[in-house]
């Protein structure tokens, strides 16, 4: 977004004091390349993790498209839209190397391979399509849920390649939270429940399992993510 463009929003009031910093920070989000690790294969626990952070970016870029739909296009939601689009795509690349069938593959906007994501895509979209401030809070609660998921699977991962994926999306969601907690009426939005290991999972035939999926902590209260120019990519695709 240039500058122009940033200081119309503000006079218009679409940005709230103190953004302007929030996207610089954003513009200048790590973009570390990813070691070649071609030709190894992905453990049990780490295929279980790559898909369910395919999905979770996904959940979160159609969530905030529809969001930005039913808000006439407003920019917060636009624009991460596009940095989710790149997350997911990212996650792709390193589900591709090892040989990881997408569990993306199939499914339509609001239907994901793990179900938790189904019912956190239909609670997050009915409290935010009805106004802008329930909107961003959903977008504050979906960052920090993916804080918490991304925080736990780094911890546990030694694939130097998935390792670095995993941090640089958590670099992109911390400055998506940083974007819309700024935007965030004080008091709006409501608190989240937890998630934890053992959500079922479905494959993209539809067949159900029960899998322990990347465990996550409680989370509540309003929030919001990152605001971002456009074009600004914030996690690498290699």
């Amino acid at each position: 977004m240039n500058r122009t463009r940033i200081l119309a929003l503000a006079a218009a009031g679409t940005i709230a004091a103190g953004t302007l910093g929030v996207v610089g920070l954003a513009q200048a989000a790590p973009r570390t390349p990813l070691p070649d690790t071609s030709g190894t294969t992905a453990s049990t626990q780490l295929t279980q993790d790559l898909r369910f952070m395919r999905e979770e970016e996904r959940m979160a870029r159609d969530l905030y498209a529809a969001l930005a739909a039913e808000h006439d296009g407003t920019r917060p939601f636009s624009m991460i839209t596009r940095a989710e689009n790149q997350h997911w795509t990212a996650v792709g690349v390193v589900l591709t190397r090892y040989g990881i069938d997408d569990p993306s593959a199939g499914l339509a906007a609001g239907d994901y391979a793990f179900d938790e994501l189904d019912t956190l895509y239909a609670d997050l979209f009915a409290q935010g399509k009805d106004s802008l401030d329930g909107a961003l809070a959903a977008g504050v609660s979906v960052e920090k849920a993916d804080i918490a998921d991304l925080t736990e699977v780094i911890a546990r991962t030694t694939a130097a390649d998935a390792k670095q994926l995993f941090e640089n999306l958590l670099a992109g969601s911390q400055n998506h939270l940083a974007a819309f907690s700024g935007e965030v009426t004080p008091g709006a939005g409501r608190g989240m429940q937890g998630r934890g290991p053992g959500a079922q999972n479905r494959d993209p035939q539809g067949q159900q399992n029960q899998q322990g999926g990347p465990g996550m902590q409680g989370r509540g209260g309003p929030g919001r993510g990152l605001q971002q120019g456009a074009g600004t990519q914030d996690c690498p695709l290699r």
